[in-house]
């Protein structure tokens, strides 16, 4: 049964009065159902039902010409899903138990068994009847969303169709479109990760079924356009515009469509989406070039912002509005440099010059920047290793995860203000232990002892080593490793240096050592730690 249509029924009953009373006594339309036939013997009933196709077959076991067991038995040679009902009375009742083995799905006991029995079992027939439509319309639907989708990949990705065969296929499928003033229009799922993590889909197809039958209810809405699944948070949708010529309708009849998207998403979903928008263009060629184009454009989310329409061909070069933001926005935070790390905003106003510089920077490149300059920070702010590893390990994980400069931004910002409290409410280092400091920062890469140190601040090794230990929370050899570690991790940052050349200008006895050095402190090798930032590795380490 679809839509309206009642489910089939056949009765086999050759004692008429019990067949008219079945059929006349009951409200088969209270059930979603109608009686398309009903018959005397087996032979008819098997007529009936090659001619009907029913749903339900209520059949008396002993008739002539065809009995109801041979007949359940030839109909189930071709059919498990006809639903098939027992019209039996005691006398015959063992053999309707063995007709229960032929998969029947009931019996009615002939005079005894009541109108209200008689209707709980037909409630049951409708219930699996209607759970078993569901189930065949779900799965006919994602069928048809699997051949749309790799129809569309086929040609857009894949060459196999021209432009008149995928013209044909669109036609033949019924596809809402057409080549006249094509549109493709990129969606991406902001911060898809978290959506993923709250439903527990981690390879996504619980949510992308459940999304492409959302939105291809809004697009029947409009009865307008197909969407289909592109990759892991996109989705591509395809609309064409025969019935208008006017570019500006055009862009509001879309904007109405992805409004409603929207807010369809945010309500069921809670989540956000950024759209790339094609300028309208005719042919089905256009497609696989506005395509690409959106892919584009969508990377620039991370400059531009989410939750937004971005379109494509609207007289602004990506590249010139992320030299924009990413200038207007990182400049500011000079305005925001707390005061205690003063001695840091020349290293960072420097390397900030050199990132202006480039005039396309990637993501990766500007979050790399990120990270150097929170190292910087952490250096200059002369934290305990502990903390300080504690800060960046937390800090590298949610600056991944940022989606956007802002976030970038904001995130960084917040660090610098929150190190900046910690310096401030720090006790103040005594005299000899701030020289002793800075006495190691400016000979970090040379070869430096107790006794050395100890003799620059004029005091006893001994009472310098407790006073530094007191003071700094950490030992001095303890200190001077964990600053060269850092000073190596700024390095891997920031340049293109193989790790044995690093090694070299932190003043390490051999290459071997620094990398046992800094596996010891960071818990990894310095190729990792590079990996880890998703920097490009130079060399191959060995030692490591």
């Amino acid at each position: 049964m679809s839509g309206t249509s009642l489910y089939k029924v056949i009765i086999a009953e050759d004692e008429m009065l019990v067949r008219i009373g079945i059929k006349h006594t009951l409200e088969w339309k209270k059930y979603g159902m109608h009686v398309v036939a009903d018959v005397a013997n087996g032979q008819e009933a098997l007529e009936a039902y090659q001619e009907y196709k029913p749903d339900i077959l209520i059949t008396d076991i002993k008739m002539p010409l065809m009995d109801g067991m041979a007949l359940i038995s030839h109909i189930r040679k071709t059919d498990s899903d006809l639903k098939i009902v027992i019209l039996t009375n005691l006398v015959e009742f063992e053999l309707a138990r063995e007709a229960m083995n032929k998969d029947v799905s009931g019996y009615i006991i002939k005079v005894s068994m009541t109108n209200e029995e008689i209707a709980q079992l037909l409630s049951k027939l409708k219930r699996e009847l209607d759970e078993r439509t569901t189930t065949q319309m779900t799965i006919q639907h994602i069928d048809s969303d699997v051949v749309k989708e790799h129809l569309c990949k086929d040609f857009l990705f894949r060459n196999r169709y021209s432009e008149t065969e995928f013209a044909d296929i669109v036609t033949r499928h019924g596809l809402r479109l057409t080549p006249s003033r094509l549109v493709t229009v990129q969606m991406e799922i902001d911060q898809y990760d978290k959506l993923q993590e709250r439903y527990q889909d981690h390879k996504g197809q619980l949510i992308r079924m459940s999304l492409l039958n959302i939105l291809e209810e809004v697009l029947a809405h409009y009865d307008r356009g197909e969407i289909i699944f592109d990759s892991e948070s996109r989705f591509l949708t395809l609309f064409s515009f025969e019935d208008i010529t006017s570019e500006h309708e055009i862009t509001a009849v879309i904007q109405t469509i992805l409004a409603h998207m929207r807010k369809v998403l945010l309500t069921y979903f809670n989540v956000t989406v950024t759209f790339a928008i094609s300028a309208p263009e005719s042919g089905y060629g256009v497609l696989k070039r506005q395509y690409e184009q959106g892919i584009k454009l969508l990377q620039a989310k991370y400059w531009l912002g989410t939750d937004q329409n971005l379109f494509i061909g609207n007289g602004l070069r990506a590249e010139g509005i992320i030299a924009i933001e990413v200038q207007s926005q990182l400049k500011a935070i000079l305005n925001e440099w707390p005061e205690p790390l003063q001695a840091v905003y020349k290293q960072y106003e420097r390397t900030l010059g050199e990132l202006l510089r480039d005039l396309e920077p990637t993501k990766e490149t500007v979050q790399s920047y990120f990270q150097r300059w929170l190292h910087m920070i952490v250096l200059g702010s002369r934290m305990s290793p502990e903390s300080a590893g504690m800060l960046l390990a937390e800090y590298t994980e949610q600056l991944k995860a940022s989606t956007t400069l802002s976030e970038s931004v904001n995130l960084f910002t917040m660090q610098l203000q929150e190190i900046g409290q910690l310096i401030r409410k720090r006790p103040k280092l005594s005299r000899e232990v701030s020289r002793a400091v800075d006495y190691i920062e400016a000979h970090y890469n040379e070869e430096l002892s107790l006794q050395q140190i100890a003799d620059t601040v004029q005091m006893s090794a001994k009472y310098f080593s407790t006073l530094f230990k007191k003071e700094m929370g950490i030992g001095f050899v303890e200190y001077w490793m964990h600053y060269r570690v850092e000073k190596a991790k700024e390095l891997l940052l920031s340049s293109s240096l193989r790790s044995y050349e690093i090694s070299d200008m932190l003043g390490f006895a051999d290459h071997s050592y620094f990398s046992r050095t800094f596996r010891k402190v960071t818990g990894m090798s310095p190729r990792e730690f590079r990996n880890e930032q998703h920097i490009q590795d130079v060399d191959v380490d060995v030692d490591e």
